[in-house]
């Protein structure tokens, strides 16, 4: 897969392709998780979180791209807990969390044990003031607390039933720990750009 640089030379279509559109999407993401054997935020992150809802228009997402979340999840899951917390790893659990979210929510209709296990990941790394730890590089995403806290949102809102199945558990730690999530995204937003992050996040 070669997925070209933008460029001032290149041409443009005369007419809108969804179906090349979709090509470059597909691409791009299996190219990055084929290569760089993560989750990025900028890449396959950011296509688990949008591509599934587009599936009554584009039909169902590249299954291979799911199974290199879980396969992802079996490998952060494993992770000692304080390593994870250092670096990228706080994003790539919760866009892990939110892609997951998103396939449930979109492709099968129903809660998957991935994603629930993701989502339990995901708050066992939150930070007491409700956000997550970010690695201080490539603005504005992995280094925005704000942006990491609506997307943890996000994913805890759009998984199906999670957040009812675990009120009707009574599990305290958790229930508290998404009180925290609302508390600080109810804090001012740190710019423009969070502004847009928490209109899409409140959607949910």
């Amino acid at each position: 897969i070669v997925i070209p640089a933008a460029s001032a030379d290149e041409g443009t279509r005369d007419s809108v392709s969804l179906d090349v559109a979709k090509k470059y999407l597909e691409d791009a993401s299996t190219a990055w998780s084929g290569k760089h054997q993560c989750i990025s935020c900028h890449t396959n992150g950011t296509y688990m979180t949008v591509r599934p809802s587009l599936t009554p228009s584009l039909g169902a997402p590249n299954g291979a791209e799911r199974t290199f979340f879980v396969n992802q999840l079996k490998k952060l899951g494993s992770e000692n807990p304080k390593k994870l917390q250092r670096g990228t790893g706080p994003a790539q659990v919760i866009y892990l969390a939110a892609g997951l979210a998103e396939w449930d929510k979109h492709v099968t209709g129903s809660l998957s044990p991935e994603t629930d296990r993701a989502l339990r990941l995901m708050f066992s790394l939150q930070l007491q003031h409700g956000s997550w730890g970010t690695e201080d590089c490539w603005p504005p995403y992995e280094s925005d607390a704000y942006h990491l806290a609506t997307v943890a949102a996000m994913a805890t809102a759009t998984a199906p039933g999670w957040v009812e199945g675990i009120e009707k558990a009574g599990n305290s730690q958790l229930l508290n720990r998404i009180d925290q999530l609302k508390k600080y995204l109810r804090s001012d937003p740190p710019h423009d750009y969070g502004r847009t992050l928490l209109l899409w996040a409140n959607a949910r």
